[in-house]
């Protein structure tokens, strides 16, 4: 039955089992990006052709007029001229059409791109690779982490029974984040969890991608002397003892 089935959705508001396409959204970015290339590829085209009348100054025959066409093609715009010089004579005149095709600017093409980046959450850095950690952990918090609290609620409800959901069984995704960081704020927490005692030398050489070296060695946790444990233990750190209820320096 459908109650046993693991079902990740989105954008479902017209149909709850399938969901609802992207194209209805995107279709009329996708073709102003078409047309664009489009234009681009048309503009290229253009600027690779000379334009231009040649304008006779007497009265020909078609075939005289064309005759004189093929002529000053033949020498003008042939590939093997290589200076770019044309010649004609009194009895014409070559009158250029400068073309300027028109092409999106920048900031057009930037608009229709950061729609599409817009509707599916995403930014520019993500999408080039060169984002920085807070730029990571914001598209984490933003895209992925919602999705994997989705399937952890659905792994959860469909793999265990209420019972033993109720002693606490659960299926949890999540991300390294700090695999995304940069050294120098792997170094930083790294300096915190080891000063207090909080994680291991293999978890430590897991933050920075290494190796780790297992065993007892590898779970062994290392703690700074200037850390000691609230309570009583700050007292005997410092020599302080409570004898019937004095207080005296050892």
């Amino acid at each position: 039955p459908y109650t046993d089935l693991i079902h990740l959705r989105r954008f479902f508001y017209k149909d709850d089992m399938f969901g609802e396409t992207n194209m209805n959204a995107m279709e009329p970015t996708l073709e102003l990006i078409n047309t664009q290339n489009q234009g681009i590829i048309n503009a290229i085209k253009s600027s690779a052709f000379i334009r231009g009348v040649l304008k006779f100054t007497q009265i020909l025959k078609k075939s005289d007029r064309d005759e004189r066409k093929k002529d000053f093609m033949s020498s003008y715009l042939d590939p093997s001229n290589n200076n770019g010089v044309g010649v004609v004579d009194g009895a014409c005149d070559y009158q250029p059409i400068n073309s300027e095709p028109q092409t999106t600017n920048a900031a057009q093409m930037k608009l229709i791109s950061d729609k599409i980046n817009k509707y599916f959450g995403v930014s520019d850095a993500i999408i080039r690779n060169d984002y920085t950690s807070a730029q990571w952990n914001a598209f984490y918090s933003s895209m992925l982490e919602p999705f994997a609290i989705q399937m952890a609620l659905q792994f959860t409800s469909k793999v265990f029974t209420d019972r033993q959901q109720g002693f606490g069984n659960e299926i949890i995704f999540e991300a390294n984040r700090l695999q995304y960081a940069s050294n120098a704020e792997k170094v930083q927490v790294s300096t915190l969890l080891t000063n207090i005692g909080a994680a291991s030398l293999d978890q430590i050489l897991e933050i920075f991608n290494m190796p780790t070296i297992g065993g007892e060695e590898g779970s062994r946790r290392v703690q700074t002397l200037n850390m000691v444990k609230a309570g009583t233990g700050a007292d005997q750190y410092q020599g302080i003892t409570n004898d019937k209820g004095g207080n005296s320096n050892a």
